[in-house]
């Protein structure tokens, strides 16, 4: 198996877990378990898991961090011994590997004494950084196999992949900034925000609230013109054309599950599925856009098939 190759498995590999770690770190905000262990790095002094469910989905999230950790380490030293030339591939482990350190030391905060909704909000701006940091890495891989002498960058020349961008630019503002200024919790847990369950009154922080509802509605725009976008410029482009879809289906998922749960007392599971659909939604909007910014950098005629597994393209890196 060929060296990129290898990196690309682990960057895939990496990606799931955070998937996993994220969606566990919205399910521990709300269940209220964030301090339902009151010792940190150890879990009532030792290692053995809790009954509680709380304490359980918490000490799971403690571990889940442990293994992205370990991958997203295996995933810089990786890069840092065999594609040092390569930036693409170098890059992106060595920054999630930081930004892993920084929601690390939050969460170790959270559980030793408090933070405010500034930092909290931190936490998840890094925490989905990281995630597509890896994806990145994951796709940089997959370009290089099919394109063993390729150089990488991003251009985005066209009005659907500017729009892409900008779309997923906007949902990182919305889906991080509403641990500061969104619903209170269980509601402004990992999801778009609430239009339900939570009346508007006066105040310096209302007012915010409701320019965060503002960007959201405006996100909303720009995810439906990106969907009808696809289907005029992208119809011939079948994985295009899918993450599309993918992305307005996951938007609508993550909105009408949160307005449902806001509306029938926030059960555990409409939040959950609030959670993994906003979690897999980041996952397609980060694949859209890389996809997007890759493929414009290659002349038209070499695009066909540019991150397809079908029909590769002879790897010159060495094989192990």
């Amino acid at each position: 198996m060929s060296r990129v190759k290898i990196y690309t498995l682990l960057a895939s590999t990496a990606a799931a877990g955070c998937c996993v770690l994220i969606a566990l770190g919205g399910a521990v905000c709300f269940m209220g378990a964030a301090k339902a262990i009151p010792d940190w790095p150890t879990t009532f002094g030792g290692i053995t898991p809790p009954s509680e469910p709380g304490a359980f989905v918490e000490y799971l999230h403690r571990v889940g961090a442990v293994v992205v950790g370990l991958l997203v380490l295996a995933l810089a030293v990786t890069g840092l011994l065999w594609f040092r030339s390569r930036h693409w591939l170098l890059v992106p482990p060595l920054l999630a590997l930081v930004l892993l350190a920084v929601v690390s030391t939050i969460g170790a905060l959270v559980v030793l004494g408090s933070v405010s909704p500034v930092i909290a909000a931190v936490d998840l701006a890094s925490a989905l950084m990281v995630l597509s940091l890896v994806v990145t890495a994951a796709l940089a891989g997959r370009f290089f196999q099919r394109n063993p002498d390729g150089i990488a960058h991003l251009a985005f020349r066209d009005s659907f992949s500017r729009l892409a961008l900008g779309s997923g630019i906007a949902l990182y503002v919305v889906l991080f900034t509403g641990l500061s200024v969104g619903n209170p919790a269980p509601g402004n847990c990992l999801g778009l925000p609430l239009w339900g369950g939570y009346p508007l009154t006066a105040g310096r922080v209302e007012w915010l609230r409701t320019a965060h509802l503002l960007l959201s509605g405006a996100t909303s725009v720009l995810v439906v013109s990106l969907v009808v976008t696809a289907w005029i410029k992208r119809r011939t482009e079948r994985r295009e054309l899918l993450l599309a879809n993918s992305a307005g289906a996951l938007f609508v998922t993550s909105l009408v599950a949160g307005e449902l749960a806001a509306a029938g007392g926030f059960p555990w599971s409409l939040l959950a599925i609030r959670v993994c659909a906003t979690v897999l939604l980041w996952v397609v909007f980060t694949a859209l856009v890389i996809r997007e910014g890759l493929k414009a950098a290659v002349p038209e005629g070499e695009r066909a098939g540019l991150f397809s597994p079908t029909e590769e393209k002879p790897d010159s890196s060495p094989n192990l």
